[in-house]
């Protein structure tokens, strides 16, 4: 039988950095971030908090957070952002994991036996592991809200599944926080035109490297998964 998993988002970071570029040749928005910029800037030294605290609430509702980690970069560049984003996938992560597992598993098991996508994936998960963990965090076949949930019910201990998840998620989330970077920097008049030239560039190039690499993981996530459902559940 033919294998069916999630539609990667394979085109999401060209997407992003095309409206960044076409944004910059329209003098409303850029005003309209500048002065989001020097607005958020007021709230300092609790911006960082903000941020996070709004990371966490979007993640456990199941919502997109990814301009949340754009928003890092921007205001606090790639160094300082990525940080801050840390400290959001941290808490976000550990939070579901506590949900998942402990709170509300007897709700998220029937959700995974109703999804026959959740089904494929978890048991997945149960046969390999780290590795699943590892390749479903790099690429986003999985989204990241979702998948906290459905890895909480895994035989991973916490600490190794944070681990995972984090390392995992790093390539991503870095290039996430730079796109914020430099959007922060263009935008909030630091760079001249012509570091702004080669951040741009610098910036295609990691987008498309960063889909290349997606769909390469999500063609080997595909392969594991088909093995999985191939081989028979072993005796306990």
């Amino acid at each position: 039988m033919k294998m069916r998993i999630f539609r990667p988002r394979l085109f999401l970071y060209l997407l992003v950095v095309a409206a960044l570029v076409v944004s910059m040749a329209l003098p409303g928005v850029r005003a309209a971030i500048r002065s989001f910029l020097r607005f958020y800037g007021d709230w300092m030294p609790w911006g960082p908090i903000i941020l996070i605290g709004l990371y966490v609430t979007f993640t456990l509702f199941m919502l997109p957070g990814v301009w949340l980690t754009i928003a890092s970069g921007s205001l606090y560049g790639i160094v300082s952002g990525y940080f801050v984003n840390l400290g959001a996938a941290i808490l976000s992560i550990s939070i579901s994991f506590v949900i998942g597992r402990y709170l509300m598993r007897s709700r998220i098991e029937h959700l995974r036996t109703r999804k026959k996508r959740f089904s494929r994936v978890a048991k997945a998960v149960e046969e390999r592991g780290i590795l699943i963990v590892f390749l479903l965090r790099l690429s986003p076949v999985v989204p990241f809200a979702p998948s906290n949930y459905l890895f909480s019910l895994s035989r991973l201990s916490f600490i190794v599944y944070l681990a995972v998840s984090l390392a995992g998620l790093l390539p991503g989330n870095l290039f996430y926080v730079y796109v914020g970077d430099v959007t922060g920097s263009l935008y909030g008049g630091a760079d001249s035109a012509e570091v702004a030239v080669w951040r741009i560039a610098l910036l295609v190039i990691g987008a498309l490297a960063t889909v290349f690499v997606t769909t390469f993981v999500g063609i080997r996530i595909k392969h594991v998964l088909a093995d999985s459902s191939r081989q028979p559940k072993q005796p306990s």
